[in-house]
């Protein structure tokens, strides 16, 4: 696993604004919304990151055991994401009561939200979920290697980031805006 060794994952995916959440699947027993119950901070710099994914790890052992660790494979722009906070906080103070009393009880999630939302990235790295060595091959065989930023295990497989191509050319499903497994 990544959390075994951080120095291994480039520094391209710890530097700049990043979100980092320490996450309970709904697939791992969760209930509910996970993204809304996960613990989540924001990183600002390649040693901040590091130590996010620490303090996760010791929350991890010790009071969380069920929980991951994910970081977004975009770098987040800080000024779309505050764009964005304040057209949905407009909208919400023009809302009735009830949305507005949530999104103001709720402050933390909102601003994340927005930060997380696919149009704040900053970068547009794609990520190829393998969950079988067969969907692995047929990504390393059909993908050019110019397109690979990082190839790393997961708990049921391998995940593949990739810079941005044209994946209609090819026979892969991709994700967009995706989290990376740290652990």
């Amino acid at each position: 696993m990544l959390i075994d060794d951080l120095d291994s994952i480039p520094e391209m995916f710890k530097d700049g604004i990043r979100g980092v959440l320490l996450l309970h699947r709904n697939k791992d027993g969760a209930k509910g919304n996970a993204q809304r119950k996960a613990i989540k901070m924001i990183s600002t710099g390649i040693e901040d990151w590091k130590n996010i994914v620490l303090e996760f790890r010791e929350l991890q052992k010790n009071v969380y055991q069920n929980y991951r660790i994910y970081s977004s494979i975009n770098s987040r722009d800080m000024e779309k994401a505050i764009r964005e906070f304040k057209t949905r906080q407009l909208n919400n103070d023009y809302s009735c009561d009830i949305f507005r009393d949530h999104f103001y009880s709720d402050i933390q999630n909102s601003f994340f939200s927005c930060l997380m939302w696919p149009n704040s990235r900053s970068q547009n790295n794609f990520l190829i979920d393998c969950d079988t060595d067969e969907e692995f091959h047929k990504a390393h065989e059909i993908i050019p290697p110019e397109y690979f930023l990082f190839t790393y295990p997961t708990k049921n497989g391998h995940h593949i980031i990739t810079r941005p191509f044209n994946y209609n050319e090819y026979d892969i499903q991709i994700k967009k805006d995706e989290l990376m497994y740290i652990g």
